[in-house]
């Protein structure tokens, strides 16, 4: 389990610059660097600044990470077991537009 700090401040699930969810999913199957990935549990905020439509989140004290980029050091067997994982997303409208700043490939 591990802790997501998040820049991407335009998702619906950070607070605090932290993610709420208690499950993501990280993407990049064939990524060999960080911008090669992206935060797929990425849900714009609406211009209110929360949503109606999603469950009002709490901080978890760990998050689980499913991770399918195979060339990430910290990826085991699909699941992230890096401690701390910075999800990077600043100005994010999109998955697009945010990836997993904790990347190392092996």
């Amino acid at each position: 389990m591990s802790e997501i700090s998040c820049t991407a401040h335009t998702c619906a699930y950070n607070s605090d610059s932290y993610c709420t969810l208690n499950a993501v999913h990280v993407c990049g199957q064939k990524a060999k660097k960080s911008c090669d990935t992206s935060c797929e549990s990425f849900y714009m905020r609406t211009s209110a600044g929360t949503n109606a439509s999603i469950p009002q989140m709490h901080m978890p004290s760990s998050n689980s990470i499913e991770c399918s980029a195979e060339k990430c050091l910290y990826n085991d067997s699909g699941h992230c077991k890096a401690v701390n994982v910075d999800i990077n997303g600043v100005g994010a409208d999109c998955s697009a537009r945010t990836e997993c700043g904790t990347f190392v490939k092996k």
